[in-house]
């Protein structure tokens, strides 16, 4: 029972930073019909910009989330406005090869400049965990990473339901034309859709940065895991993308309990193509329900 009990508990754990590095990528998709393949390289770029922080300032990793996200909302907006803009009536392919060499861009930038060295941010509190003999040991680390992304998606939720510019961004997403027309800037909207989604990303890249070891070339695993993620649980909504984070992350964590780690990769990926093949809007589906 202990084995299975650490399994969920891991699996929980996981998944929350799953959820998290994908719910933004969702969320763009789901208003501008976008795959954003730079997705990854934000989550990769903010882990290495936690990192530095805490290496030369000592700034806490979980200090550092808001300040990172601010200046990754603002990047990513600016990122829309100049060259997404350009491209978001064009084929799915345009926007995949942008996106993609943007995509490498950013990880041949991160390798010339802090070289392709596996790191990890360790503060004092990084090997330190709650000890249960139902449940095993829970890292403060990974517990603290569940409770930020659930903090996140609670205010995402909040803002997506309850002001102003979510009412937009959910107006737009449905009907872009009709929300034209009740007076509503679809271009500033996709804006801050695309800065939100990066500022989301930008936060699970500082949790990842905690809890495992992270190099430039890790951008396009990111990016996969949120597709996967986003897939199993559906496009556009916080709750699909939480949802296909626990199940990826279960799926992960008793396949390497079980099975052994080289092996987690591969149930991932058979649970994306099953789910294309049955069920391809995922379990939740997106906005129209």
């Amino acid at each position: 029972m202990s084995l299975i009990g650490e399994a969920i508990v891991n699996g929980v754990l996981l998944g929350g930073i799953f959820a998290l590095s994908a719910v933004g990528f969702s969320l763009i998709f789901g208003v501008m019909d976008i795959l954003n393949l730079t997705h990854g390289a934000v989550v990769i770029v903010s882990a290495f910009i936690s990192y530095f922080g805490f290496e030369l300032y000592g700034i806490d990793p979980f200090v550092s989330i808001v300040p990172i996200m601010s200046v990754m909302f603002v990047a990513g907006y600016a990122f829309q406005r100049l060259v997404i803009v350009r491209i978001l009536d064009a084929e799915i392919l345009v926007t995949l090869l942008v996106t993609f060499g943007f995509a490498l861009m950013l990880r041949n930038m991160l390798e010339l400049t802090v070289t392709a060295t596996p790191r990890s941010i360790n503060p004092p509190y990084a090997t330190e965990a709650i000890r249960t003999e139902l449940l095993g040991p829970i890292p403060y680390v990974r517990l603290g990473a569940l409770v930020v992304a659930l903090v996140m998606f609670g205010v995402l939720t909040w803002f997506l339901n309850s002001t102003d510019y979510g009412r937009k961004i959910r107006a737009t997403a449905e009907n872009p034309q009709v929300a034209e027309l009740c007076g509503i800037n679809t271009n500033h909207v996709y804006g801050i859709t695309f800065g939100v989604g990066t500022a989301l990303a930008a936060a699970a890249g500082v949790l990842v940065g905690l809890t495992t070891t992270f190099q430039p070339i890790d951008e396009g695993i990111w990016t996969l895991y949120a597709f996967v993620v986003v897939i199993l649980g559906g496009f556009g909504k916080p709750a699909g993308a939480l949802l296909g984070g626990i199940i990826l992350g279960l799926a992960w964590s008793f396949t390497t309990i079980y099975a052994g780690s080289q092996f987690a990769a591969l149930v991932a990926f058979g649970l994306l193509v099953v789910m294309l093949l049955v069920r391809p809007q995922g379990i939740l589906g997106g906005w129209e329900n």
